[in-house]
C-alpha cells in the first residue's frame, strides 16, 4: 500500500505543471508544528499524549491565482503518554495538498487560506515490531503575514499494530515562512 500511495503522490506532482496555466506560481515553505492535546484511540479505549514538535515543509503550485495544489511532509517527533513515561510514539506523514486562499486589503495579513490534506501516516514506537501505517488526512486554516505563515490544523493518523487498529489524532499549531520558487 506505501508503494501505490507514493506512486499516486508522484504522478500527482508530475502532473501539476501540465494544470497549471501561464501565471501559475510555486511556492515552498518550512515549519515547525506544536501538537496540542494530542491523543491515541486503540479500539475503544483512549489516551492522552504529551504535547510534542514536528517539522515539515510543503511544495504548492497554482494551477489557478486562488487555488494551490502541493505535497507536504511532516516529521512529528516522538512522545509518551502522560501515564506512562515508557511508551514513546511518533509519526511521518506524506500527504496530497489542497489549499485554496482568499486575498486580503491588509498591510498586515496578505490572505487566509483552507487546508485539506490526505496521505499516508508513517508511525513509529519503541514497543512494537509489527506497525503498520495507513491513511493521514487533515483540515485547517491559515493566515499569509508577510511571508511567514500560521497554521491551525486537525489531523489524523491511523495505522495498525499486530491487527489492532488505532487513530492518533491532534489540533496542531503551525508556524513558518514561505518561499517563492
Amino acid at each position: 500500500m506505501k508503494k501505490s500511495i507514493l506512486l499516486v503522490l508522484l504522478m500527482l506532482v508530475l502532473a501539476l505543471p501540465v494544470l497549471a496555466n501561464d501565471k501559475g506560481s510555486m511556492e515552498a515553505d518550512a515549519k515547525l508544528s506544536v501538537a496540542l492535546n494530542p491523543s491515541i484511540k486503540v479500539g475503544s479505549d483512549s489516551s492522552d499524549l504529551n504535547t510534542t514538535f514536528g517539522l515539515g515543509g510543503d511544495v504548492y503550485y497554482y494551477v489557478d491565482p486562488s487555488v494551490a495544489l502541493g505535497l507536504g511532509l511532516i516529521y512529528n517527533f516522538d512522545t509518551s503518554l502522560k501515564d506512562n513515561s515508557d511508551f514513546k510514539a511518533g509519526t511521518t506523514n506524506l500527504y496530497f495538498a489542497v489549499k485554496p486562499k482568499i486575498a486580503l486589503e491588509s498591510e498586515t495579513f496578505t490572505c487566509i487560506y483552507f487546508l485539506g490534506q490526505l496521505g499516508y501516516a508513517m508511525p513509529r514506537a519503541n514497543m512494537s515490531e509489527d506497525l503498520k501505517g495507513g491513511i493521514y488526512w487533515g483540515i485547517g486554516a491559515g493566515t499569509e503575514i508577510q511571508s511567514f505563515i500560521v497554521e491551525l490544523i486537525y489531523g489524523s493518523s491511523s495505522g495498525e499494530n499486530f491487527g489492532e487498529s488505532f487513530t492518533v489524532s491532534s489540533i496542531n499549531l503551525n508556524v513558518g515562512y514561505k518561499f517563492i520558487i
